[in-house]
């Protein structure tokens, strides 16, 4: 099997343990004088045996993959670092107001704000970032396309 068709059963795998996981949270309890409509113990069979496909299909997939392992850990890190810029780093106005108080009263104070990376080096950065993304992951499509596992 090519590691495109596995990534792709991989996924499976693992939406069908998430079935199976909600289904023995929503039957593991039942009320006194109720009739269980699921088999939990066989649920619980059926989470075990579908643990073991999943644990056996990632086991072939790193070994598969690892000739490409640092593509996969450049593209994680550009991705980490692309949601960094968007959702962690302040760049904008170069003057911020905040509100204080002084004397008992609440006052708006303005702040000069300099900045070391711009806006429009954190546009770049993540075009730049983004880019990268792009052509590791054609290559790594490639490789996923030919290579067995």
């Amino acid at each position: 099997m090519k590691i495109s068709k596995a990534l792709k059963q991989k996924n499976r795998i693992v939406a069908e343990l998430n079935r199976l996981q909600n289904l023995l949270v929503a039957h593991n309890a039942l009320e006194e004088g109720k009739t269980r409509s699921v088999d939990v113990s066989n649920v619980v069979e059926q989470i075990e045996a579908t643990r073991v496909e999943l644990i056996k299909l990632k086991g072939a997939l790193a070994v598969a993959t690892a000739p490409i392992y640092f593509k996969l850990v450049e593209m994680s890190e550009a991705k980490a670092y692309i949601k960094f810029l968007t959702s962690s780093l302040r760049v904008g106005a170069n003057k911020i107001a905040r509100n204080e108080v002084v004397n008992g009263q609440y006052i708006t104070k303005e702040y000069s704000v300099d900045y070391i990376i711009s806006e429009q080096n954190k546009i770049n950065k993540i075009k730049e970032l983004t880019a990268r993304i792009e052509n590791l992951q054609d290559e790594v499509d490639a490789f996923n396309a030919v290579t067995d596992i």
